[in-house]
């Protein structure tokens, strides 16, 4: 548990909100939390930004009818 926001607070958060996401749930403190699990949200925020951001450009890349993206 976090002592700044509880974390049903970012269950709910996450619930609430739209678009890409996606919820990593860490073991350990808030300032903690991520050096313990570094592996875990390592390769989640690696896989949200293949999806979310190479997808995208490659995507535009696509699209690309100016020769903007090579």
């Amino acid at each position: 548990m976090t002592h700044y926001t509880p974390f049903q607070h970012g269950r709910e958060l996450h619930a609430a909100t739209k678009g890409s996401k996606r919820f990593l749930e860490l073991s350990g403190g808030h300032n903690e939390g991520f050096i313990f699990a570094r592996e875990s949200w390592v390769q989640a925020l690696g896989e949200f930004l293949n999806e979310h951001v190479v997808g995208t450009a490659k995507q535009m890349a696509k699209q690309d009818s100016f020769g903007l993206f090579p």
